[in-house]
């Protein structure tokens, strides 16, 4: 499994223009729901994303 911050570089490399990590895009495990939460902010609006682990591993691996 890859931790937060894999997840959060490759999400910033793929998207520039969704901002820092750790400022406006943010990346944690949700224990309850089993994924990775990602949370964007930008222009005063939020949002969150759920992405499942078995969609975030072939992307970090160069698969998809």
């Amino acid at each position: 499994m890859y931790d937060k911050t894999d997840i959060c570089n490759k999400i910033n490399d793929l998207y520039p223009e969704m901002g820092t990590c750790g400022l406006d895009l943010r990346v944690h495990w949700h224990d309850e729901r089993k994924v990775w939460a990602v949370d964007f902010k930008k222009d005063g609006n939020e949002i969150r994303h759920y992405l499942e682990d078995k969609d975030a591993s072939p992307c970090l691996e160069g698969k998809h």
